[in-house]
């Protein structure tokens, strides 16, 4: 097995989904390291890249509980930013969207609050990041979802930046953006609370 992977690593012009049932062996502690580097040096056409995201959407939970939450996470990022990058038509930027949520649900007691997660910092700044991306490239729609699933996931106002440090600036940068460009409909009232939200952000963000 080993030998077969090491020759599939230097390997840049694969069909991955040809592979398919040799990517189902995720289980295994060896391969699953080796996936994503051979996933990475295979993005050189369209239908590799909706594989991969396929792949990790249908498998992110059952891989996560064979490997290490931290390194999984750094993995994905790498490999869907580049997809991210190369995506100028913004074809795969729903896709990208749906796996930062997934990593971001899946982890979010500790991730953004659990006080023994410190050592991670460095690994959810780089899934904040990615999630950061997603946004500057993201319809008016798709900036909602991510300022709901930012609010959703997590209270950054209620606990009086208790928690501050142990959350990526990424996140308070892509919540500033969101209600610097909000369109209020009850235009006083909206204006007043984004007022009061922004100052309490811009405050965390000094605490960082």
């Amino acid at each position: 097995m080993s030998f077969a992977v090491d020759r599939l690593r230097k390997r840049t012009d694969l069909d991955l989904k040809k592979w398919d049932s040799l990517w189902q062996l995720n289980r295994v502690r060896y391969f699953t390291f080796a996936i994503f580097d051979i996933f990475e040096n295979n993005l050189h056409v369209r239908q590799n890249k909706r594989y991969i995201l396929n792949y990790i959407k249908k498998h992110i939970k059952d891989i996560r509980g064979f490997y290490r939450p931290d390194f999984f996470d750094v993995d994905i990022v790498k490999v869907i930013k580049k997809i991210l990058t190369e995506d100028k038509e913004n074809k795969f930027l729903g896709d990208v969207f749906e796996i930062v949520k997934r990593l971001i649900i899946e982890r979010r007691d500790d991730i953004f609050y659990l006080k023994a997660q410190r050592d991670s910092s460095w690994e959810r700044g780089e899934v904040a990041k990615l999630l950061q991306d997603v946004y500057r490239k993201a319809t008016s729609e798709l900036k909602e979802k991510i300022y709901e699933l930012i609010v959703s996931a997590f209270n950054l106002i209620e606990d009086d930046g208790e928690f501050s440090h142990y959350t990526p600036s990424d996140i308070f940068d892509i919540l500033e953006n969101y209600l610097i460009e909000a369109k209020p409909i009850n235009i006083e009232q909206d204006r007043q609370n984004n007022k009061v939200l922004l100052e309490s952000i811009s405050k965390i963000k000094d605490l960082i």
